[in-house]
């Protein structure tokens, strides 16, 4: 007889090479396998093949399709899936790491914090899940992986999928889907139609276990488990684990009610109940605020129908509410497949930037959206039907921003700032704007956004005219991100210092105050300062502001007149849509408390490929992490990226792509006190020279090979970033910057680098004339004689290469573009302009050395802070970090009145 593993080796043999069996489980056995085309490790799963007999291998990968489209942080993605000689696979990542269910049978128990935190993130995923009609039907520890602590759903939608394709013929199998101790007591009485609310309660029994040590229901066999859950209620939490706190108790104890109507209807509900330290079962004001929301939750179900419901039920509501209508509605707006909400667009660097905003009082949306090949501005009438229509003369737009009437728009396009009034489609420029992140418009007239280095914004007036600019100290406007204004148009809310803590700025930049959690703002960062992006303020009392670290909303009480905080910053939205590194979140408010918001991931998340001008793309096997950063060693053999980790200081990480194995560097106590610098490799491609930001400032070098420890070249005061250390072996490092001109080392001998950066004079350069004030230095040719910049001085962003030598003169070698990188071959100049790539070769001519850009490629690749793409060796393929959030949505979240729920979660109110 035929060994069942031989036989599924030899049917994927052209696809997937076995190499051993991982496990098995009730409904399938697992494979560790090496995936051909993509070069990978990859798990592959095996059907029984009694389920497998009467499934049919079409109805079977048809159904799982819907699952395959799942894209989320917490949920493990399906690669492929098919038939081969009568097996039924699906074939997933292969994680490194352990399952919940490991680690419970290692530790019994988890902390109370940790608990919490795999339950909202579970509850993440399954929340996203619904919102896209799927149901798991198995959420269970076994299915609950735990990579770098954190959890990603395994098996998503497959037992729907098993379910869906089989019909009513699941009892010829003798199997049944779920596990009887976290079975919702409809699926273990084999109700046909299961809502998500049976996630929940599988949700539900998984956090009973965490916190207790068992589930909520045991017995000698499943006929028992089954019949306990049925009839049976399980003892509270608070008698098995006195610590277990009364809201966390409470949402356990919701969860796993009998009747689903009786439970959370959402899991996002559930992750809010579980982080509100107010919550309670019975009749509290937080459980009556929910069950207002169940108007909304019946579209998981339902999607075709909720469109044209929902939309018809909007246009009522909003075409005859009046100012005494004050309850919470919560609809979702459907946007047209070809006119869809355009995240990135093009916006300069190809970053995500605001795509929506939603008039004063809450009639109209406008959103940036796909025209052609470009984008353009798209108004939504919301009382007026389903029509959206394009507002002519808006094409290239990003980051609208309403007037206080709600009769214009401000956005962005071409490098300026515009405005359009929405009746007459008339466009009047405004000023120049480069690498703005949005605006903000005063009740008295005037507009205020970001421009260029994140440490200057613009006030200008909305008819035209004097442009007032302010430009901050470096101390404090390191990562301005979108300026608002707060009321009486004498301060502006946004981020200062780090990425991550939230000031006031008044309209001279002369005072910058941090706010400070439940008290008066300071004049320096401390640990109470709020840490945040993406403010907005809401009247009367109300700040907004994003997560540091995650799509989440947030929210405090504040006083506008005295910046002073109040209270405990409140969990208030989760699954928002967040763009880049600043945390700027898809969300817009309307003067009378409505909240608009696009649903999706934290988009900053990416992967590595290798791209070239073919359109070949090769994914390489790193995980998905929020990547800064990074660098490419001169052989092509490792990348040196910093990390961005949820929680705590960045990271270095070194991923080698011959072995194909990615580890941490650990710098023991060689960064005690500061922060990870600039990093740059070696000629050798196995050393890495690595700052250390902070008082003082220190230059490491690293051995990439052993990814641990390594010894101090330098240390003093000052600033040392590693720019580019050429394969000739000559090492330019800046040492510092001080207005239009830069300072230079360069060395002939590795071996000169322990007298960096206060080697003999004769080691330095003279200053290099030319370069304009608002200069980016990104590179340097390979054999020392070039070096490229990007420069805003004329307009956009231009590409600039000069000669390094003492009176050389600039070529623009580009209209537009930014990050030049020369090719490793020494045969030209690469630079990304927007998502599209391009390639200026050296002519060899000393009159004209640089010939027209070419197009090289096109794509959704990751902007991070720093050098972001990387030439390989051979010059013709690009490192780039592919997104893994998606790129449009055609579905947007209105909750009416929703200042009615903040009064109720934060306090305050009129």
């Amino acid at each position: 007889m035929t060994d069942p593993m031989d036989r599924i080796t030899s049917a994927l043999a052209e696809r997937y090479r076995i190499e051993r069996e991982l496990g098995s489980g009730g409904m399938a056995t697992v494979y560790l396998a090496h995936d051909v085309k993509h070069d990978r490790k990859v798990a592959v799963k095996v059907l029984r093949p009694e389920l497998a007999a009467v499934l049919g291998a079409e109805r079977f990968v048809q159904e799982i399709k819907t699952t395959a489209n799942l894209q989320h942080p917490h949920i493990l993605p399906l690669f492929d899936s098919g038939e081969a000689d009568g097996f039924l696979y699906y074939v997933m990542p292969l994680i490194d790491g352990e399952t919940l269910r490991d680690k419970l049978n290692r530790e019994t128990q988890l902390s109370i914090e940790e608990a919490v935190k795999i339950t909202t993130e579970v509850a993440d995923a399954l929340d996203h899940a619904h919102r896209h009609n799927v149901i798991h039907r198995d959420i269970k520890p076994e299915n609950i992986l735990l990579h770098d602590g954190r959890p990603m759903v395994a098996d998503f939608g497959i037992a729907l999928a098993v379910s869906a394709a089989a019909g009513g013929r699941m009892t010829e199998t003798g199997l049944s889907l779920g596990t009887p101790h976290y079975m919702s007591p409809e699926q273990a009485t084999a109700e046909k139609d299961l809502t998500n609310r049976s996630d929940i309660y599988s949700l539900g029994a998984v956090l009973y276990e965490i916190l207790t040590g068992d589930p909520p229901h045991t017995g000698s066999s499943a006929q028992q488990i089954i019949m306990k859950i049925v009839t049976d209620d399980a003892r509270p939490v608070t008698e098995l684990r006195k610590s277990v706190p009364p809201n966390v108790a409470a949402a356990t104890t919701k969860a796993l009610e009998k009747l689903p109507a009786d439970r959370f209807e959402t899991a996002e509900a559930m992750t809010r109940a579980l982080n509100d330290p107010a919550f309670g079962h019975v009749g509290t004001v937080r459980v009556r605020a929910e069950t207002r929301t169940a108007g909304r939750r019946w579209l998981a179900v339902l999607p075709w129908v909720a469109t044209l419901v929902l939309t018809m039920a909007l246009i009522g509501v909003l075409g005859t509410r009046s100012t005494g209508d004050d309850a919470v509605r919560y609809v979702n707006i459907q946007l047209p497949d070809t006119a869809p909400l355009v995240f990135i667009g093009e916006a300069p660097g190809g970053t995500g930037q605001p795509a929506l905003a939603l008039s004063p009082d809450g009639q109209r949306i406008v959103y940036v959206g796909r025209a052609d090949t470009t984008t353009c501005l798209y108004v939504r009438d919301l009382g007026d039907g389903f029509a959206v229509r394009p507002l002519m003369g808006t094409e290239g737009a990003y980051a609208p921003c309403m007037s206080p009437d709600g009769a214009s728009v401000a956005f962005f396009a071409g490098g300026r700032l515009k405005r359009v009034a929405l009746d007459d489609v008339q466009v009047t420029p405004i000023t120049e704007a480069y690498w703005s992140r949005g605006c903000s418009w005063s009740d008295d007239g005037r507009i205020v956004t970001n421009v260029g280095d994140n440490r200057e914004f613009v006030i200008a007036p909305a008819t035209g005219g004097t442009v007032q600019r302010r430009r901050l100290s470096r101390e404090f406007g390191k990562w301005m991100s979108q300026a608002e204004w707060l009321p009486g148009n004498e301060w502006l809310l946004d981020g200062c210092s780090q990425p991550n803590h939230l000031c006031a700025y008044s309209l001279d930049a002369e005072d910058v105050r941090f706010l400070a959690m439940d008290g008066p703002p300071t004049a320096r960062r401390g640990a109470a300062s709020v840490a945040g992006t993406s403010a907005r303020f809401l009247e009367p009392n109300y700040l907004l502001f994003s997560h540091p670290a995650d799509n989440v909303l947030m929210g405090l009480r504040f006083d506008p007149n005295t910046l002073t905080a109040e209270g405990e910053r409140v969990v208030l939205q989760r699954g928002v849509r967040r763009e880049n590194a600043r945390g700027l979140l898809q969300i817009a408010f309307s003067t009378r408390g409505d909240f608009l918001f696009a649903e999706g991931e934290n988009a900053i998340e990416a992967q590595f490929v290798w791209a070239d001008a073919t359109g070949a793309v090769e994914r390489l096997p790193f995980r998905t992490r929020v990547y800064g950063a990074f660098r490419l060693s001169d052989d092509g053999r490792f990348i040196a990226a910093r990390v961005v980790p949820p929680t705590g200081p960045d990271e270095l990480w070194i991923m080698d792509l011959e072995r194909r194995v990615e580890e941490r560097w650990t710098a023991g106590q060689l960064l005690a006190g500061r922060s990870l610098g600039a990093h740059e490799w070696l000629p050798d491609s196995r050393r890495l020279l690595v700052a250390g930001r902070g008082d003082p400032s220190v230059l490491l070098e690293v051995d990439a090979r052993t990814a641990s420890g390594g010894r101090v070249l330098w240390e003093g005061s000052g600033s040392i970033i590693p720019e580019r250390v050429g394969a000739t072996g000559n090492a330019f490092m800046r040492v510092d910057s001080a207005g239009p001109s830069m300072t230079y080392l360069t060395l002939t001998r590795i071996d000169d680098l322990e007298r960096l950066p206060g080697g003999p004079a004769e080691d330095a350069l003279p200053p290099v004339d030319g370069i304009p004030a608002a200069g980016v230095l990104t590179d340097f040719s390979p054999d020392g004689d070039w070096f490229a910049y990007s420069s805003t001085e004329t307009g956009p962003y231009e590409v600039y290469a000069q000669r390094l030598e003492p009176g050389s003169r600039p070529y623009r070698i580009s209209r537009g573009g930014e990050l030049p990188r020369f090719s490793p071959r020494g045969d030209g100049v690469y630079y990304r302009d927007g998502q599209r790539w391009y390639f200026v070769a050296f002519t060899g001519d000393d009159a004209e050395p640089f010939a027209a850009p070419r197009f090289v490629l096109e794509g959704e690749y990751q902007n991070v802070a720093g050098p972001e793409f990387e030439v390989a060796p051979d010059g013709r393929r690009l490192l780039l970090l592919e997104r893994t959030a998606a790129s449009s949505t055609t579905t947007l979240h209105l909750i009416l009145n929703w200042r009615k729920e903040l009064e109720e979660r934060l306090g305050g109110g009129q």
